[in-house]
């Protein structure tokens, strides 16, 4: 299943933990709106891949590098904080934040965090082996993102 960009549009906002997520900085999250919308295209060779823990980290490297090539540390700074100068040292630091999580990102580790967070259906077809990237990407993009 290859979702569409409005599909994962509407998944994140129905999720929970993605609507926790994008609105910590910024009321309705919609500055988040292209790191969104722009997931589709990052991982659309790996939509269709059997959701694995090496398939996870594989998609979660991957838009991390595109949230790191696309400045998403200086929107997040920018609605965090107003002041220009610790803005851009909070951006700096963000940014850092996201190129270690890529420089530690474990299979193993990662295995163990979708198995606890999946609802019980993902589980299901997660342990059957039927669950592909773009499936939880539509049903729980939390997991990835």
């Amino acid at each position: 299943m290859k979702p569409t960009a409005e599909q994962v549009l509407r998944a994140v906002r129905a999720d929970k933990d993605c609507a926790d997520l994008f609105s910590v900085y910024a009321g309705s999250g919609e500055m988040y709106l292209p790191f969104i919308e722009g997931i589709v295209v990052v991982l659309h060779d790996l939509l269709e891949t059997i959701v694995t823990p090496e398939s996870v980290v594989e998609a979660k490297v991957k838009y991390l590098c595109y949230c790191i090539d696309y400045g998403l540390a200086t929107v997040i700074a920018d609605a965090a904080v107003k002041d220009k100068e610790v803005r851009t040292m909070a951006a700096a630091t963000i940014d850092q934040m996201f190129k270690k999580a890529i420089k530690n990102m474990d299979a193993r580790a990662v295995g163990q965090d979708i198995a606890r967070r999946m609802t019980p259906d993902n589980r299901e077809s997660f342990s059957r082996g039927k669950l592909t990237i773009g499936e939880l990407l539509l049903t729980q993009p939390s997991v990835l993102l």
